[in-house]
């Protein structure tokens, strides 16, 4: 779309001040149409309706508040991540100052209000020290759809995950902290090129830094069914990078490496090892999903493809 202006007009009627000529671009903006963008998204058996303020389960209308439905909204627009309570405030009451405990109120209310997902859990997982996470994977519809036209829950998408928790420092020096925490957030990075399953955010996956904590706790509270862990050991000019891939459900280590470097430029080593690693885990999850992984997802780009695409 494009706003044509006759410059020569603009420049002699160009205001002497920058306020008002800002006005003038914004009033010309404000000028032109653009598409509508859809503000619809459905999880389970449920679908939001942003642009008209309303939550429809099985096409029924479902009663939540207002606040209850910015909330829903906001978990819904970052799938997967976990939410600081700011953000979640913000979202709900803007600028206003209001106390936390107003957003565990509304917390308490939208669960019980959306009931417990297909397997018996909650669609909203507190993240301790964090905020809060939506389990729920969602899916943005047209604008438009209704829920007739809906493929029923069971046809849905639902994309295998993964959290990368921090990599252990092992090599008693506290300085070498930065070069664990490169690799783990460059495998991060790596990990997010394969559009096939989820790869839980930075910030939520460093809340974890430092705890020992089951890993099946930590999987429940990330709302993922894999984990990678790690450790990092330095001597002298060469590094070791151990490497483990978990199913949280069974504790079962479906993957391990290790990896020994010359540790002569930084970057280039978290590139190499983010690379190695990303490439060695996701024909492991292929495997571990099995053959209704890849039905769930044909036609769209394989792990592999998508890496090569991206390169």
């Amino acid at each position: 779309m494009r706003v044509l202006i006759d410059a020569h007009k603009f420049v002699e009627e160009a205001p002497k001040s920058l306020e008002s000529c800002a006005e003038k671009l914004r009033n010309v903006a404000k000028s032109v149409s653009l598409p509508e963008m859809s503000s619809s998204f459905a999880f389970g058996s449920f679908i939001l309706d942003a642009q008209r303020g309303m939550l429809l389960r099985e096409g029924r209308p479902v009663a939540v508040s207002s606040k209850g439905l910015r909330l829903l909204e906001a978990f819904l627009a970052s799938p997967g991540q976990a939410l600081t309570k700011t953000e979640l405030m913000r979202a709900v009451w803007e600028d206003a100052a209001v106390e936390e405990s107003n957003l565990s109120v509304q917390i308490a209310a939208l669960r019980k209000q959306l009931g417990p997902t297909a397997d018996g859990g909650e669609w909203i997982a507190t993240v301790p020290r964090v905020g809060y996470r939506f389990i729920g994977l969602s899916a943005q519809e047209p604008a438009g759809e209704t829920a007739a036209a809906k493929p029923s829950p069971a046809d849905r998408e639902h994309r295998p995950s993964i959290a990368v928790l921090p990599f252990t420092n092992l090599s008693g020096e506290r300085d070498q902290d930065y070069l664990a925490d490169g690799i783990t957030e460059d495998i991060i990075t790596a990990l997010t090129r394969f559009r096939w399953f989820f790869v839980i955010a930075r910030n939520s996956s460093f809340a974890y830094k430092g705890k020992s904590l089951d890993a099946k706790e930590m999987a429940q509270e990330l709302g993922v069914r894999y984990l990678l862990e790690g450790s990092v050991r330095k001597s002298g000019q060469r590094i070791r990078i151990s490497a483990q891939l978990i199913d949280a459900a069974s504790a079962k280590h479906i993957w391990a490496e290790r990896y020994d470097l010359e540790l002569t430029e930084v970057f280039a080593v978290q590139d190499e090892i983010a690379e190695r690693v990303a490439g060695a885990i996701e024909p492991e999850l292929l495997k571990s999903e099995g053959a209704q992984a890849g039905a769930r997802h044909t036609g769209n780009m394989t792990g592999r493809r998508c890496l090569r695409a991206s390169a």
